[in-house]
């Protein structure tokens, strides 16, 4: 036996990957149920782009095992189809499944309502959400390692994906609809502010409960609020990852203006401080592994 280190390399890109691309597949998802003629100018980006981002986390994850050509017949590999593993690798091929079908349902068929197109957007939102959710059970479910052994971590995961793709698919909204209709982000802007709140209440509560839940877990806390992964957890989590957009969306809701610059610019900073998480959250548990297995 020996203490878990497979958590390692590339695998925080495969996380923000992963998230975003199931949230901005959930996002697309949900406005082409809503109206696929009136949003037509978003859902085809964003859909192709949640494809895109899930393929790299694709990549990304195959080329962290170190067997990349093995690992494609990971998901036929395990003996238990419960363990989240094996829940995992079946999400994960449903989403590729899904962003690919809404991707050429929006690009090649007219943008009108049916049940077949309702039907394939519901169960978009389905999986996308879920992968969102996945991204940071697969790291709970690691019981070697205290500092990820809290519901926590899934929710924050999850927050800060849905976060980041609102943040994505917000930005192509603005680049690419019509001006008078572009200006009109209202409910994206009080969806980010209420996003980035919610992500900031879990960081504090995480925070708490890393300093809080056993003196296993205390110096995880101490590295992130005044220790050497301080500044980046502080510069680009809070900062650039909750203020900033919170800031940004504040504005835009009490003003009603929204430049494209501006929300691009937030857009940004809310990847970067989605991608810095994932980073930072791997790294406390690597510093600190608590636990055989």
């Amino acid at each position: 036996m020996e203490v878990q280190t497979a958590w390692q390399g590339l695998l925080p890109l495969y996380l923000f990957l992963g998230g975003l691309g199931g949230s901005t597949l959930a996002l697309a998802a949900w406005l082409d149920v809503l109206a696929p003629k009136r949003y037509r100018r978003t859902v085809r980006p964003c859909a192709w782009s949640a494809l895109l981002f899930l393929i790299l986390g694709v990549i990304i994850l195959l080329t962290d095992t170190g067997t990349p050509f093995r690992a494609l017949l990971l998901w036929d590999s395990f003996s238990n189809p419960a363990s989240w593993l094996t829940i995992g690798a079946w999400t994960l091929a449903a989403a590729l499944c899904s962003s690919l079908a809404l991707s050429l349902v929006a690009s090649c068929c007219a943008s009108r309502r049916s049940i077949l197109r309702s039907i394939l957007g519901v169960t978009c939102v389905i999986v996308g959400a879920t992968t969102c959710i996945y991204t940071g059970v697969l790291l709970m479910a690691s019981s070697a390692i205290v500092s990820w052994s809290t519901a926590l971590v899934p929710a924050l995961f999850a927050l800060s994906s849905f976060n980041s793709g609102t943040a994505f698919v917000s930005c192509i909204y603005r680049l690419r609809e019509k001006a008078k209709r572009a200006r009109r982000m209202t409910v994206w802007n009080g969806f980010a502010v209420l996003l980035t709140t919610a992500e900031s209440v879990v960081v504090g509560l995480y925070l708490g409960w890393l300093a809080a839940s056993s003196p296993t877990t205390l110096p995880a806390a101490q590295l992130l609020i005044d220790g050497t992964l301080s500044l980046p957890f502080w510069l680009f989590v809070v900062g650039s990852g909750l203020v900033i957009p919170w800031a940004i969306a504040l504005i835009g809701l009490l003003r009603h203006k929204d430049p494209k610059w501006l929300v691009v610019f937030s857009g940004i900073c809310a990847l970067t401080g989605a991608c810095a998480l994932r980073f930072l959250v791997l790294a406390i548990g690597l510093r600190f592994p608590v636990g055989l297995i």
